[in-house]
C-alpha cells in the first residue's frame, strides 16, 4: 500500500509522519500534529478558520479596502471634512457664548429683552449639544457613534435657521436695527453698535451664506465619516490582541522565507517500500538567522 510522508511544521521537531492517502479524513488527523489541508472540512480546521489567523486576515483585508478608499477621495472631500471637524469646535464655542450671553441678559435686568434671550438660549443649547455629541462620538467608539448622526441631522436645522435669519433681515432690516436701538442697554450694546450693524449688513449676509452652505454639507459629510469610523472599529475588533506578537513574527518569517526560498534551506527526500526520510533545515523556523 503506497504511503505519503511529510514533516509537521506545527512545532520545531523534524519527526517523519506516515499517513495512508487511502484512509478516511477522520483518521488522517489522529497523530495530533496539527497539520490541516486548507480545503479540509475537519472540525479542527473549522476551529482554525474562526481563530486569530482568520481574524487577522479579515483585518488586513479591511485595512486594504480602507487604504483604497482613501486613495480615491479627492482634495475637495478632504477639505470639506476638515471644515466640518473645525465647525464642531466653532459650534461648541458659539453655543457656550450664546448660553452665557442669554443668561446674563436674563439675570441682570428686571425687564430683559426676552426675544433676544430666548433666541440665544435655544440656539446656543442646540449648538452646544450637537457639537458636543459629535466630538464625543468622534473620539469614542460607543453606541455605534450615534452622536455623529445627531450632529449630522442638526446640520439641516441650523441651515434652515440661518436661511430664516437672512430672509427676515432682507425683508425687514430696519425693524431689526430698531430693536437693537430700543434694547441696547439690556443687550449690553454701545451707542455706535446700531450704526456699525447697519454698515456691516452686507458682510453679515456673506457670513450667513457661508454658514448655510457649510451646515447643509454637514449632513452628508458626517454620515460618510460615521460609516468610515464604524468600518475602522470593525477592523480593530477583528485584529487579534493576545496573539498579535506571534502573528507578526510568523508573518515576518514567512515573508523572509519567501524572499530567500531556494537559498535558506535544503530539502532531501527519498522513498522506498512505503518508508520515507525527510530532512529540512529552514532557517526561519529553526531560529537560525541568515
Amino acid at each position: 500500500m503506497p504511503q505519503a510522508s511529510w514533516t509537521s511544521v506545527a512545532d520545531e521537531s523534524t519527526d517523519v509522519k506516515h499517513t495512508n492517502p487511502f484512509e478516511s479524513p477522520q483518521h488522517s488527523d489522529g497523530d495530533g500534529s496539527g497539520f490541516l489541508h486548507p480545503e479540509s472540512t475537519l472540525e479542527s480546521n473549522r476551529e482554525l478558520q474562526s481563530s486569530s489567523w482568520a481574524k487577522e486576515r479579515s483585518a488586513q483585508q479591511l485595512e486594504l479596502e480602507h487604504v483604497d478608499g482613501i486613495s480615491q477621495e479627492g482634495i475637495c472631500h478632504r477639505i470639506n471634512l476638515f471644515i466640518i471637524k473645525s465647525l464642531h469646535v466653532i459650534d461648541l464655542c458659539a453655543g457656550i457664548g450664546f448660553i452665557v450671553y442669554g443668561s446674563l441678559m436674563r439675570t441682570r435686568f428686571a425687564t430683559p429683552a426676552m426675544a433676544a434671550v430666548t433666541f440665544c438660549l435655544i440656539l446656543g443649547s442646540f449648538h452646544l449639544a450637537s457639537s458636543l455629541l459629535g466630538i464625543i462620538s468622534y473620539f469614542f467608539a460607543s453606541c455605534k457613534r450615534f452622536g455623529l448622526s445627531i450632529s449630522a441631522f442638526a446640520g439641516p436645522y441650523f441651515a434652515l435657521v440661518y436661511l430664516t435669519i437672512v430672509i427676515s433681515l432682507a425683508a425687514n432690516s430696519k425693524g431689526f436695527l430698531q430693536y437693537l436701538e430700543d434694547h441696547k442697554t439690556e443687550m449690553f450694546l454701545k451707542d455706535s453698535t446700531v450704526e456699525n450693524a447697519e454698515r456691516l449688513m452686507p458682510l453679515t449676509y456673506s457670513f450667513l451664506a457661508v454658514f448655510i452652505f457649510v451646515e447643509a454639507s454637514r449632513f452628508r459629510t458626517l454620515l460618510q465619516l460615521k460609516e468610515h469610523l464604524i468600518r475602522r472599529d470593525s477592523n480593530n475588533a477583528l485584529t487579534p490582541r493576545a496573539a498579535g506578537f506571534a502573528n507578526e513574527s510568523l508573518t515576518k518569517a514567512l515573508i523572509e522565507d519567501r524572499g530567500d526560498r531556494g537559498d535558506s534551506g535544503t530539502v532531501t527526500s527519498s522513498r522506498a517500500g512505503g518508508s520515507a526520510a525527510v530532512s529540512e533545515t529552514p532557517s526561519w523556523w529553526d531560529g537560525a538567522g541568515p
